[in-house]
């Protein structure tokens, strides 16, 4: 949270009412300024005041808690990333609260592949995308293929992103989503091209499980 021209000598024993009282005022400017960040503002008709994003700075060692008080904060997870944790009053026990991960999936000739889970139940398929060798015969350079969202348990898509790589692309890919088998999605069919020369996709999906 930062303060722009919040001047915190001000006032002094020594400075009169005339003198001191705009550069007052403009440190409540800037302090509803400051505290705007990630609040609902100070004069707003409800809730003011009230957290709207909570962010925490990544610790290095579990935090004191006195009698009568926990803390929350985060911390680095070798193999995992910064994670959520807790702990009780009076320096007590430490709890992993959160078990964010990323996943690596065992990579195939056409696509190296990772998925995440995030709060509320939606999971994040992300990797590169090959999608097929040069096919001449076709009005695109190659035919595409079959993007596999594993683990298969896909209840609904939300959003399908490709980015291309390399050169500036030449064609807008096609896709095509396959009925979900038992419930399921389990692919995506990707039709049509990105470029003249072949290159992998960066690909992101995200759904709800």
């Amino acid at each position: 949270m930062t303060t722009p021209n919040y001047n915190q000598n001000v006032p002094t024993p020594n400075m009169n009412f005339a003198d001191w009282q705009t550069n007052f005022i403009s440190n409540f400017q800037q302090l509803a300024i400051a505290f705007a960040k990630n609040h609902v503002a100070l004069d707003a008709t409800s809730n003011n005041g009230n957290h709207t994003i909570l962010e925490l700075f990544e610790q290095s060692q579990a935090q004191q808690t006195n009698v009568g008080e926990f803390s929350m904060y985060v911390k680095n997870v070798e193999g995992q990333t910064d994670q959520v944790f807790m702990r009780n009053q009076g320096n007590g026990i430490e709890y992993q609260f959160s078990n964010y991960q990323i996943y690596p999936l065992t990579p195939t000739p056409t696509q190296t592949s990772y998925f995440t889970f995030l709060p509320g139940g939606i999971i994040v398929y992300f990797g590169r995308f090959y999608p097929g060798p040069p096919n001449t015969t076709l009005p695109f350079p190659f035919p595409g293929g079959s993007l596999d969202l594993s683990p298969h348990i896909l209840k609904n898509i939300i959003s399908v992103n490709f980015c291309p790589l390399g050169t500036t692309p030449e064609y807008s890919p096609k896709v095509t989503i396959p009925p979900p088998q038992n419930g399921y999605y389990e692919s995506i069919l990707v039709t049509g091209a990105f470029f003249v020369n072949v290159e992998p996709q960066y690909y992101i999906v995200m759904g709800n499980i």
